[in-house]
């Protein structure tokens, strides 16, 4: 279970776009604020007592040459995948500000972090599988 979003305080008055996303192994929001040259990133943090709360860590921008962007997904090794305003898909290194294009055009793009797990899902069934076709 994760905590509830509270951002109240931080974006007051303002539009927001949020994505919940797998940061280096541990749940992240990102918040873009429409125009902004930067985007905030929260992860949950463990407070005394046993709570946990949204707590943002750091800002990340401004993307050189780029104005309007929207953060897709971050990789394993913390490279961010990053869509301009339906320009074209690239990779960007937060630590040293680096760019890489990815050669995908003219569809609309999407990431997703897929983990495999053997773990099985709370109220789910297990069925037997049938060898009959």
């Amino acid at each position: 279970m994760l905590p509830g979003f509270d951002f109240s305080g931080s974006y007051i008055g303002t539009l927001v776009h949020w994505k919940l996303m797998d940061w280096k192994d541990n749940a992240a929001v990102v918040v873009l604020c429409p125009g902004s040259p930067f985007f905030d990133v929260w992860m949950i943090e463990d407070r005394c007592g046993g709570e946990s709360n949204w707590c943002k860590k750091f800002v990340i921008g401004p993307v050189l040459g780029v104005e309007r962007f929207w953060v897709l997904q971050c990789t394993k090794n913390g490279e961010i995948i990053v869509a301009e305003a339906g320009e074209r898909i690239f990779l960007y290194n937060a630590r040293n500000g680096d760019t890489k294009d990815i050669p995908i055009h003219g569809v609309l793009f999407e990431a997703f972090h897929y983990v495999e797990s053997l773990v099985s899902i709370e109220g789910f069934r297990q069925q037997e599988l049938n060898n009959q076709h």
